[in-house]
Formats: C-alpha cells, structure tokens, sequence
C-alpha cells in the first residue's frame, strides 16, 4: 500500500485470496479514514464482506488494484449533510472516501507516469469495475455507489442501468449501472433508500426532479404510524405513493392477492394473503422490459422491506426447465421460466439475486442470505400518459389463448407480454429479416406513442420466433380497444388463426372479443394474401 494526503493506493497480491484482501483493504480504508469505527465491527460489516465477494468472483470479475480518494465530496451526502446531520452536536465529518476498483495490476509510479496520456485512459476505460462511498455515519457505511453489473448473457438482463460519468485523476469514465446507497435510518430508511435508486433511473426517462433521500422523505409526508419524520423510521405504501405522485409519476399498484401462505410468526402458524410468486414474475418482468423499475415490498417474520427490482434472469438449463413444468395455467407465460430477479437491496447490497425455491413454493429467497421471504406488494413509477396497466394485457391474451383449446389436449401455445419503447420494437422488427417486408414496412412507419404493449405468441417447442404480435396503445384507457396493430410471423399460423376467430366470431354477440377477433382474421387475411 502506498498513499499521500490525497490518495491510496492498494495492489492484491498474488498469493492472498482476492476476497480476503479487499475486505482487509476496506477495513483498512474505512479505519484510517474514519477512526470512530471499531476494526472488529467493520470485519463483520455485511455491506463490506458483500463488496468483497463482488469483486472476488470467477464468473464475474476480481479486482487487483484499489485506488482510494480520502476527501471526496459527495453530492447526495452533502446534501443530506447540510440538511441534517451539520446540526448534530458531535463533530461529523462532511466529506467522504471514494474507493475505485480495476481489474488489472497497475503500480503506483506507472499511474503517476501516465496521467493525462492515452494509455491512462485506455487503463481505466478498460478495467474501471465501479466505486463506493464510505460515509462517517454508524450503521450506515455506504454511500452513493456505482458499479459494474454482472455480465450480461442470453439469458440474464440488467434493463433499469444507466450511463454514468465517473470522473477519476481528470479522466472520464464510462460506466453503465444504476447507484446504490445504504439505508441510514436517520435521513432515509429502506422505503425512501429503495426510492431514491429507482428515481436515478426514471428521472432520465420521464423527465422528473432528482431529490435526494431528505427531499424524498419530505415529499413522502406524514403516514399512519407515531413520531416524526426526522429520523426516519420508514415509510408506509400510502407514504411511497404520495412520494412517488410528488415526482409527477403515477404508482401503478399491487397489493397480495387471494393467494394464501402459511408460515412460522413469532413461533406460532399463520395464514395470510400474499403475493403469488408466478405473479411477480410476469408482472415484474413486463415493466423490467421497459427499462422501468419495480419497487418489491415483502416480509420475512415480523419485518418489512423493500427493493428496487432492476434485472432477471431465465433458466438457462434443460433440468431447470423441467423443474418449472409444475407451472399449471390457463395461459402459459414466457415469464414463468425466470429463475431470478436482481435487485438493489440496501441491506444486502446492489444487484442482490432473488430466487423462486422449490422446497417454498410461495416465496422468494435472497441468496446471498438463505433468507426465505413473502411477497406483498409491487409498486410501478409510471408516466401518467401509460394508463393501461399489464393485467389489461394479460385479459386479452388470456381470452385469446383460450380460443385454440381443444378439450382434453394442452394448447400448445406460451405468451409474452412485455411493456417496450416503441421504437425500441421498431429496431427489433428491423433487424429480424425473417419477417415479410411488408410487415416490417408496417411496423417500422407505424405512428406510435412512446410506450406499447407488446404481446407475443410463441409455439411451445420454439421460444425463439414468434407466430404472432398483438400491439397496444399504453395510452388508451381500460375498456377501450386499444390494440393498435396485429402482425403474424408464420403463414401456418395465420391460416389457423383465421379459421378459429372465424367461428369465434360466429357465435359471439360481445363486442369485447368481436373486436380482436375481427382485427385477428383482418391481420391473418392480410398476410396470407402477401405471403
């Protein structure tokens, strides 16, 4: 280790575990910086030994060099500083250590030597693996941080990131990821916390004030429960609600459900409605896809809690996918073969993985904990102009998969229904040359708001290439026909689908599914005459 008054400097080295020797470094920084805090409290800091892990990884990346800034000024705490903690009667210190993590060895006098020239920057711009903050504020170590996501695969997706500009020695750094901040319980709790990292991503998107976590409680205002505001001890949902509709947004909401779970309470057996895990997966899934985060509140015992939803995964092996078969329903959903959801969790840390255990069927699990947990609540940061929701969807397509039932033999059809940019379904229409060009023509021209509905029909041996997209206009309103567009991929299908609705339409008397039965055999014409 090497340091002036400004800066640290920190190498692993080749015979020390990577995880070991970031913990050690941490503890090493956090003691130095901030001599209140006990060495054996910051061993077994929970935050510190998640950092540690993170950046210890095979399968993601490990830090070798550690760059540490001693007096950072940090914006979000020196605002959260001058608001409240400035007034404490004991001295607290105002400014911050911002810690650095790269990839690669990299001596102190070869960083010296560089500075300013091309090979620092090609260094950083290829080995930056992110930074945290540590604040001098007890049990809450954790400041603003940002750093780098798992990598990305066919089967897992970090959709709520964004660009961020980490400025280290005057050289920009690139990095795409969403920050993350330990809960303080003074200034902000785990609902405000939870917040505040969402509003870091839909304030770009939606184009919202960026408060901080003071402001966020602020806004929040008073809920149903004693004492103050200020310290924080949480937030209720009608408390998210109102801070959400203060940031212009409207809360799109989900309460559990007449789904039931027992489990163990305070030693004794008890029944209550909650969640239904295969609900959280479709629902959660159909707004990640739209890059739009999902706050999850649930409980584990007699505590409450909630996340900031940013990433999922899909199984990815065949055994996995046999063990998720048990998934009965009238309209199977692509959704339904997530094995993971990725989070912030400032108990935990950022992108902290959930689980869907077999041996609890109707909860989650946090695996970096073992700690089995129920879900209760879903709330979505909306733009107001989006006022179809995703069970609206989920009518349509439940009513439309229902129509290819044979009795007595399983409908051989799995859905997706996804919330997407528009013209982000534009690019994929595209770049998918084994469509018509004549659909494509359709899709790519076509006047759309913003946001769309997006629901895909798939065959149940091929997940790759749908048969059909039924698209809708998130800006209509419940009851009205808000399926805009209709397009099939398979002239098979098409033939199929035009035979069924048909029928469908022959017998029916509600204009509800006379209409998308009429658009259905409209669309199915209109690609087999130019097929």
């Amino acid at each position: 280790m090497t340091s002036s008054s400004s800066w640290s400097h920190y190498i692993c080295p080749e015979a020390q575990s990577p995880s070991e020797w970031i913990l050690e470094t941490l503890v090493k920084i956090a003691r130095k910086r901030f001599p209140s805090y006990k060495y054996k409290d910051l061993k077994r800091d929970a935050h510190l030994g998640y950092f540690a892990d993170y950046f210890s990884s095979q399968s993601r990346f490990i830090a070798a060099t550690i760059i540490c800034e001693h007096e950072y000024h940090s914006v979000s705490y020196a605002s959260d500083y001058s608001r409240y903690y400035s007034q404490a009667h004991r001295n607290i210190e105002k400014k911050v250590a911002r810690i650095h993590f790269f990839s690669e060895r990299l001596p102190r006098k070869t960083i010296i030597d560089s500075l300013g020239t091309a090979n620092f920057k090609t260094y950083v711009a290829e080995n930056y693996l992110g930074h945290i903050t540590l604040k001098p504020i007890l049990n809450s170590l954790v400041g603003a941080s940002i750093v780098k996501t798992y990598p990305q695969t066919k089967a897992r997706f970090f959709s709520v990131v964004r660009n961020y500009t980490v400025n280290l020695f005057g050289e920009d750094i690139n990095l795409k990821s969403l920050v993350f901040q330990q809960q303080d319980g003074a200034v902000s709790a785990c609902a405000t916390a939870a917040l505040w990292m969402a509003f870091h991503k839909t304030h770009l998107d939606f184009r919202h004030a960026l408060h901080t976590p003071h402001e966020i409680t602020s806004l929040a205002g008073y809920g149903d429960g004693v004492g103050r505001n200020f310290p924080s001890t949480g937030l209720d949902v009608n408390q998210i609600i109102s801070a959400i509709a203060a940031h212009g947004l409207d809360p799109e909401l989900r309460t559990r459900n007449k789904f039931k779970t027992t489990y163990l309470k305070d030693d004794q057996l008890v029944t209550e409605s909650v969640l239904e895990p295969i609900f959280l997966k479709r629902f959660a899934y159909s707004y990640l896809s739209a890059q739009i985060p999902v706050l999850l509140g649930f409980n584990y015992g007699t505590a409450y809690h909630l996340v900031t939803l940013n990433g999922y995964r899909f199984v990815d092996d065949e055994k996995e996918i046999m063990s998720l078969n048990h998934v009965k329903d009238d309209h199977p959903m692509i959704a339904d073969y997530l094995c993971r959801l990725y989070c912030h969790d400032d108990q935990i840390g950022p992108f902290a993985r959930i689980g869907f255990p077999q041996y609890f069927p109707n909860a989650i699990s946090f695996m970096q904990e073992s700690k089995i947990a129920y879900p209760r609540v879903l709330i979505v940061p909306l733009q107001t102009s989006i006022r179809v929701n995703y069970n609206d969807i989920s009518d349509v397509v439940r009513w439309t998969h229902l129509q290819y039932k044979v009795p007595g033999q399983p409908t051989p059809y799995i859905w997706d229904i996804r919330l997407l940019r528009s013209n982000d379904y534009k690019r994929t229409a595209c770049r998918n040359r084994g469509i018509l060009p004549s659909i494509r023509e359709k899709i790519v021209t076509a006047s759309l708001p913003k946001y769309v509905w997006v629901a895909s029909q798939y065959a149940a041996t091929d997940l790759q290439h749908p048969l059909m997209d039924m698209v809708f206009d998130s800006t209509g309103t419940r009851g009205a026909f808000c399926c805009d567009m209709i397009h099939f991929y398979s002239p098979a299908q098409a033939n199929l689908a035009r035979r069924v609705f048909e029928q469908v339409l022959a017998s029916s008397k509600d204009d509800y599914p006379d209409f998308y039965a009429d658009m259905i055999v409209e669309s199915a014409t209109k690609h087999l005459a130019n097929t």
